[in-house]
């Protein structure tokens, strides 16, 4: 039985390794039942040291069950244990028998009740189980204070090793930066190496080298010991033998000699300068004569400027003679002053000069000079043709080099200009009769090219009109960089080259190759040139020859018109007596008599543009570039003055570029939105042009030419007059539909428009205010600047007549009679239907139009007449919302996930094909007696020719907003159709 005990209790103990938990309340269960077996002490002891070596926590666990079983003496029976097992005789109460099994079924569910205390003495065992009891208990509280030890020792084990894992740590990152320092040390060590390894050899290689020059000198040194043993026998010889030098060694020692006083001489001259012209005092005293002279030197070089130091020495040259005024010498202590001096002589009065202080040798070699220039002169004078005129430029540094130029006589010419800059020669002649400036270049090529480009571009610039002969000593058929640059700098100034470039045409010729060096290059492009290529003798280069045909200078571009006299002509109307006129007929041609008797005949010359793009900035820089020039002039050995000469015409040719280009964007940005001002800025900036008739020299209609100008009038009339009717006709009939679908209802109200309300002074010289006063004339000849100019005598009679004709309901016949004027559009001009027909209108009659619009608009707006869709033509409203109109349109239905399609129509004469009578009065609730009906006449108008007679009757009617989209003018001007 024990046995069977034991192995149930292993299997449990298994059951427990494994964490499983029923298994642990089983096997407290049976330990509950087994405890007055005295095995199960044993076992239980077994259990907890068990469960002490595997788990801790176990072995309390088993330690306090095993207390709290000892502390139950009397344990508690099962019921219904008496019938389900056999129980044992010896013990007393139901205790059932466990030794024995038993069929019978038994409850999973298993209760217990106290045991009934036997009435007899206490067990022998009792004894011991106190002992054990108390064992127990003292065991339990040794474990627990052991748990508790353990407890505190675990934690100061954990925080140890938490300390040590950071130790370790610490240890590890330092160790790495260790590491990692000891790397880097070992790549600059590693570097060094290499270093000393090629310091090594290159030392080596060194050391090699000065072997072998220790060798060549120790070579050169033996040689030199025995060219000095030569030298000393040389010598020795000389001595012995006694020989003088001979008389040429003498000359070449004594022209060495007076070479070194001559540089010393001029160096010490440098620091002075020499006065002419200073009167001298008539004083016999020496000392005061001399301190004189000081002050007047002193005056005039404070004059000249203050910066200049007080020279240390001042006197006369040569012997004082009474009546003669000697030269001055002043000295200063350095060559400074003397330059200043010399720099600014042009500021002395005329009767005083300064001179540098020259040395006699200088004096001859300037009258050389000046004798071989004279000589030059006296060559270009002696070189001369006869009926010609010799114009001539030369090197003056140098001999050699130059251009020439002959001019026949009968030609009216004069020198332009003569300059020599840079190394380059430049010979303007301009030709009066022909108005242009013949020009003849020399460059020589050694120059500085950069030089030569910008120095050419202003001499360009400064010719309207020029053709220019020149050895540029460019070649043009080589591609490089200063080609490309020179055939830019003509493109850029409006320059063509006349010579053909290709080897064909060469104009110098050598064993290697063939160049261009000579060509002739022009800004006039309508004249034709002949020009051809001559070989000569003369030099190596070939002639040019070019021939001009038919050059003309260009004419003088007079404009004459007729102007008003406004002053007169508001005295004129002043005195007029305007009460009295009655009607709209009479006031209109009162006012055209004053006009024309204030008319005066006036003739203008149409000069050239202006720059207009030059400003004072501009204009400041080039007075300073121009200030640093006279100043090179006056020193050209100046390389401080050359260099800031340069750069200050570098920035003057960039700031000239830069602000032409931004005034004229400046310009063409402002002018964006009204290509009318764009075009006349064009105008503006081009060369000022009479206006041209727009009338063509003749015209073809149905294969009839047509070229007296009066035929061309009425031709253009009768065209103009039924083209609208000709091109309607030809639309098929189905397409023609006279309702007016944006009113798909008509419109009935109970006001209805039968009269126009009066206008007031005021109104009228609002709407005078408002004209433009540079609008064309009209066939009246009254222009809106005369209107406004009498604007304060003509506003009330205006207001009254125009209320007549209110009240009339009647349109003057004179208002009518527009001048239409045929601009040319594309294609053929002697195709009349290539001519965009312009009316204009009388001024008078825009008055009268715009007083009709306000009421009719007003009266439209009244009855909700006029359509939301009409953009123009109205308040409030343009191209612009029709298009954010149109663009939110489109937005709402992409977000609506629709399709959006547009079509947008362009109508051919449109305005000529539609025809806009209001033919359904009773949609616009307007009076039959204000639907105008009149005849309107156009005129045809070419020069001073006009059609012959009114040969189309036009209508002449109120166009109405209706619901078209179509407008003209103010909605309400006159249309012809």
């Amino acid at each position: 039985m024990i046995g069977l005990y034991n192995l149930i209790i292993i299997v449990l103990l298994y059951f427990n390794d494994l964490d499983f938990f029923p298994a642990r309340q089983f096997t407290v269960c049976l330990l509950g039942v087994i405890f007055r077996q005295n095995f199960v002490f044993l076992t239980f002891k077994v259990l907890i040291i068990y469960h002490a070596s595997y788990n801790f926590s176990y072995f309390l666990y088993y330690c306090k069950l095993a207390i709290l079983i000892s502390q139950n003496k009397n344990g508690r029976s099962p019921t219904r244990a008496s019938q389900n097992y056999p129980t044992t005789s010896n013990v007393g109460g139901s205790q059932p028998d466990l030794s024995k099994l038993s069929n019978v079924h038994v409850d999973s569910q298993i209760t217990f009740r106290k045991r009934k205390e036997p009435e007899r003495d206490e067990c022998q065992c009792s004894a011991e189980v106190r002992d054990m009891r108390s064992e127990i208990v003292r065991i339990g509280s040794l474990l627990e204070k052991y748990v508790d030890s353990n407890e505190n020792i675990l934690l100061k084990m954990h925080e140890n090793i938490a300390d040590i894992k950071e130790q370790i740590s610490d240890m590890k990152t330092s160790n790495e930066q260790t590491i990692n320092t000891i790397r880097n040390t070992m790549g600059g060590i590693m570097t060094q190496i290499n270093d000393i390894k090629s310091t090594t050899t290159s030392v080596l290689a060194e050391q090699t080298e000065i072997k072998e020059h220790v060798k060549n000198l120790e070579m050169s040194i033996s040689l030199g010991e025995t060219k000095m043993k030569s030298l000393e026998a040389e010598i020795t010889n000389i001595k012995q033998s006694s020989q003088t030098t001979t008389f040429t060694q003498e000359k070449q020692l004594h022209q060495e000699e007076q070479i070194i006083q001559e540089v010393q001489n001029r160096n010490n001259r440098e620091k002075n300068i020499v006065l002419v012209g200073l009167p001298e005092s008539s004083l016999s005293n020496r000392e005061e004569r001399m301190s004189k002279d000081e002050n007047d030197v002193l005056r005039i070089i404070t004059s000249l400027s203050t910066e200049i130091p007080k020279p240390i020495k001042v006197f006369r040259i040569g012997k004082y003679k009474l009546g003669k005024n000697r030269s001055l010498k002043v000295c200063f202590d350095g060559i400074g002053p003397a330059k200043q001096l010399l720099r600014n002589k042009d500021k002395l009065p005329d009767d005083i000069k300064i001179y540098s202080d020259q040395t006699p040798a200088q004096q001859h070699y300037l009258k050389v000079l000046k004798d071989e220039l004279k000589r030059r002169e006296n060559n270009g004078l002696t070189y001369q043709l006869p009926n010609y005129t010799h114009y001539f430029n030369y090197r003056t540094n140098s001999i050699g080099g130059g251009v020439s130029a002959y001019v026949h006589n009968d030609l009216k010419h004069c020198l332009s200009e003569s300059k020599y800059v840079g190394g380059n020669n430049y010979l303007w002649i301009h030709l009066e009769k022909y108005g242009l400036d013949v020009g003849v270049v020399y460059n020589p090529g050694h120059t500085n090219f950069k030089d030569f480009l910008e120095e050419y571009e202003l001499q360009l610039e400064n010719r309207r009109r020029a053709i220019i002969f020149g050895d540029f000593n460019i070649d043009l058929l080589v591609k490089d960089k200063e080609t490309k640059e020179y055939n830019q700098l003509l493109k850029e100034s409006g320059h063509k080259i006349i010579n053909k470039i290709n080897k064909k045409h060469y104009t110098r010729e050598c064993k290697t190759r063939k160049s261009i060096l000579d060509h002739i290059c022009t800004n006039l492009h309508k004249d034709n040139f002949h020009m051809i290529l001559v070989d000569s003798s003369l030099s190596d280069h070939r002639q040019l020859y070019l021939e001009i045909k038919n050059i003309k200078s260009p004419p003088k571009s007079y404009s004459h018109y007729e102007a008003i006299n406004y002053s007169k002509l508001y005295d004129s109307m002043k005195t007029m007596e305007l009460q009295k006129v009655k009607d709209y007929t009479e006031l209109e041609t009162l006012i055209k008599r004053c006009t024309n008797e204030s008319k005066v005949n006036k003739t203008k010359i149409l000069n050239l543009p202006q720059k207009d793009w030059i400003n004072k900035e501009v204009l400041i820089e080039i007075d300073k570039r121009n200030a640093l020039w006279l100043e090179l002039k006056k020193n050209p050995d100046s390389e401080a003055l050359k260099e800031d000469f340069r750069n200050k015409r570098n920035e003057v040719t960039k700031l000239i570029h830069d602000t032409k280009k931004t005034y004229y964007y400046k310009e063409f940005v402002k002018r964006k939105n009204d290509p009318k001002k764009i075009w006349n800025l064009v105008n503006t900036l081009t060369v000022n042009k009479l206006k041209r008739s727009c009338a063509p020299p003749k015209l073809i209609l149905n294969s009839k030419e047509i070229k007296d100008p009066h035929d061309i009038c009425q031709t253009f009339n009768s065209y103009f007059s039924s083209i609208g009717t000709l091109l309607a006709n030809e639309i098929p009939s189905k397409f023609h539909h006279d309702c007016i679908y944006a009113l798909p209802q008509p419109i009935r109200t109970n006001s209805k428009l039968s009269h126009f309300e009066p206008c007031g002074e005021k109104e009228i010289s609002d709407i005078i205010n408002s004209l433009d006063p540079n609008c064309s004339v009209g066939l009246d000849g009254i222009s809106t600047k005369v209107i406004k100019c009498t604007k304060n005598l003509i506003s009330t009679k205006l207001a009254e007549c125009f209320n007549k004709l209110f009240d009339d309901a009647t349109f003057p016949d004179t208002m009518k009679i527009a001048k239409v004027t045929p601009i040319f559009k594309s294609g053929l001009k002697t195709d009349p239907g290539n001519y965009r027909p312009i009316s204009v209108l009388p001024a008078l009659s825009k008055i009268l139009e715009k007083t009709l619009h306000v009421r009719l608009e007003k009266y439209l707006e009244s009855i909700s007449f006029i359509s939301e869709r009409q953009y123009g033509f109205r308040s409030k409203s343009n191209t612009l919302t029709a298009t954010i109109d149109l663009i939110t349109k489109i937005k709402q239905n992409i977000d609506d996930r629709k399709i959006v399609l547009g079509i947008f129509i362009d109508l051919k004469k449109a305005f000529d094909t539609h025809n806009f009578i209001i033919r359904y009065p009773h949609i616009s609730e307007i009076s039959s007696r204000l639907m105008y009906l009149r005849k309107n006449w156009p005129i045809i108008l070419l020069r001073t020719n006009h059609s012959f007679n009114y040969c189309s009757i036009l209508y002449f009617y109120f166009v109405l907003f209706c619901n078209s989209y179509v407008s003209y003018g103010h909605c309400t001007i006159l249309n012809l159709i």
